[in-house]
């Protein structure tokens, strides 16, 4: 055997190293746009039919406007929705970066928190749902970052 020649037997491939850089605009634009910008728009509509329907009953419109943000029918509806949009925007920034679901996952629940966090103030009267909203946030999109890593691992 010449030791100069290369051995005449193939050698397995490595695995593909997956890049070891955190993805921002996975994070971005995938996550925290669905997130926040589905929250924005759901958010339109659901508060537009929830003042419908209290305008329906009956009530005058400066009390539609007085206690839509605290009627039990909008805070479901605007929870309920803003939270599978926290999921889904986690799972899609998850699987477009591909690696570090759950990391990637969670970052872009902060950043739709911290682009929403000024709206919140300044829009809704403080109720035990803000609080849970705020906590919740992060966890959820993590969540969605979980199902992304489990998606993929079936994939």
């Amino acid at each position: 055997m010449d030791p100069y020649q290369p051995p005449s037997a193939a050698l397995p491939e490595p695995p593909p190293i997956s890049p070891k850089r955190f993805r921002f605009l996975p994070v971005f634009v995938g996550g925290a746009l669905i997130d926040f910008g589905g929250s924005q728009v759901l958010g339109v509509v659901v508060a537009s039919l929830v003042a419908a329907m209290l305008l329906s009953r009956g009530l005058p419109p400066d009390q539609v406007q007085k206690e839509l943000p605290t009627a039990p029918m909008f805070v479901a509806l605007a929870y309920g929705l803003g939270s599978a949009l926290t999921l889904v925007g986690g799972y899609v920034a998850a699987r477009w970066a591909g690696f570090r679901f759950i990391q990637h996952g969670a970052a872009s629940g902060a950043v739709a928190l911290l682009v929403g966090l000024p709206f919140v103030l300044m829009a809704t009267p403080w109720a035990w749902h803000v609080y849970v909203g705020l906590v919740v946030q992060i966890p959820l999109a993590a969540a969605g970052g979980w199902l992304a890593q489990h998606r993929f691992a079936r994939s």
